[in-house]
């Protein structure tokens, strides 16, 4: 790799605000000090939106640029969009080597594509998610005049590109039928993880504690509250599930806009004392959380990766519930603490979790650590990215 590589300096570029301890964050910090360790040129540009820069979450790599530009909404993404821009074409004519820009999640910077195009820099872009998909499901009342914007910004950048990481083959095909992008150009490169376990004597959370009942059963989810995670199924399959086991109760750890709604509607149906949430759980404390959970939760409803917290979750050995689709099945089918739930299906999730009421042991994995980090290291995912910038830029030689 490094034969090929060794003229070129990768500039990395995201606009997540590496303050926030979010998965978003992990992700960029885990995949570049996995790729630092493949290929030691690299420059970081990112933004801190907010006041907490000693807190940022950065990566252990040799040149990281912040950019503080303020928070307020849209001015600050535009003048990162800009001022990062400024730097990639000072370090175009700065360094020796040649550039190479890579952006995560970006799909709305004009600016990339056209500086790559007047200075030859090749371009890549990673894709976690099916950003039109999620402004025409919102309750945005400008949403078609945002689905139409958004459209024409993302079919400029996928179109100038050198080439295009998506984290799920339905992102790749969703990318080629939406904007009419070539098949070669697209490669997935799932996501990886980092197992972090917790110290042996403080490992878990004591549940029985904090719902007052001895040996509850637990439902957990771990994550970002954002609309996609599917809470609503869980809440609205509460009552029935209780029914099957009445030592059942729901902990929904993690913080976002969907919160507060959450609370809202488990208060409505009085549940109030079968759910905990906890809030933002810190990264450090999140496998304490998965190790005391008797069965994961993660359904979703949008076209995006399998994620980390899945590997996460998986990696436990726990019961998982993970929704049903090819990919997935694909993917996971080493795994046998899987129960394969239908999207927002509530029949398919509580025969799911019935099976598992039912069989607590059939569905443990002793040797799921052993196989994520076999299949989805980090250090995976790195030297992917990288076969996928080395075959775009010198395609006779790969």
């Amino acid at each position: 790799m490094k034969s090929s590589l060794n003229k070129y300096r990768i500039i990395f570029i995201c606009e997540n605000d590496l303050s926030q301890p979010v998965g978003g964050t992990y992700h960029v910090k885990e995949l570049l000090e996995a790729l630092n360790k493949r290929f030691s040129d690299i420059t970081l540009i990112t933004p801190c939106y907010s006041k907490n820069l000693n807190q940022m979450i950065l990566p252990k790599i040799n040149d990281i640029k912040i950019i503080k530009t303020g928070n307020l909404p849209i001015i600050k993404w535009l003048l990162f969009y800009i001022v990062s821009s400024i730097y990639v074409i000072l370090l175009k004519f700065k360094i020796r080597k040649r550039a190479i820009i890579y952006s995560r999640e970006m799909p709305l910077n004009i600016f990339l594509p056209i500086i790559s195009k007047i200075f030859n820099i090749p371009y890549f872009i990673e894709v976690n998610g099916f950003l039109l998909k999620e402004i025409i499901s919102s309750k945005s009342k400008f949403r078609l005049l945002k689905h139409l914007l958004t459209y024409l910004l993302e079919k400029i950048n996928f179109k100038l590109s050198t080439g295009i990481v998506t984290v799920s083959e339905q992102l790749k095909k969703l990318i080629q039928s939406t904007f009419g992008i070539e098949s070669y150009k697209i490669t997935t490169v799932y996501n990886g993880v980092k197992i972090i376990n917790p110290e042996p004597d403080n490992g878990y959370i004591n549940f029985s504690n904090i719902f007052r009942l001895h040996n509850p059963i637990i439902i957990g989810f771990l994550g970002s509250c954002y609309p996609y995670h599917d809470i609503d199924l869980l809440i609205e399959a509460a009552p029935d599930i209780i029914k099957l086991n009445p030592r059942t109760r729901f902990v929904i750890a993690g913080d976002g806009e969907m919160l507060p709604e959450w609370k809202s509607a488990v208060k409505l149906k009085d549940l109030d004392s079968f759910f905990y949430f906890p809030g933002q759980i810190k990264k450090q404390e999140s496998f304490k959380f998965l190790n005391s959970f008797s069965i994961c939760y993660n359904l979703y409803y949008r076209h995006v990766a399998p994620g980390m917290k899945i590997l996460e979750y998986l990696s436990t050995g726990k019961p998982v519930l993970y929704i049903d689709n090819p990919e997935n099945r694909k993917l996971f089918k080493n795994f046998n603490n899987i129960l394969w739930v239908k999207e927002h299906n509530k029949d398919s999730l509580l025969a799911a979790i019935k099976e598992v009421l039912k069989n607590p042991t059939k569905y443990h994995d002793s040797e799921a650590p052993d196989k994520i980090m076999k299949e989805f290291s980090w250090e995976n995912s790195a030297q992917n990215i990288l076969k996928v910038i080395e075959k775009r830029l010198f395609p006779l030689y790969t």
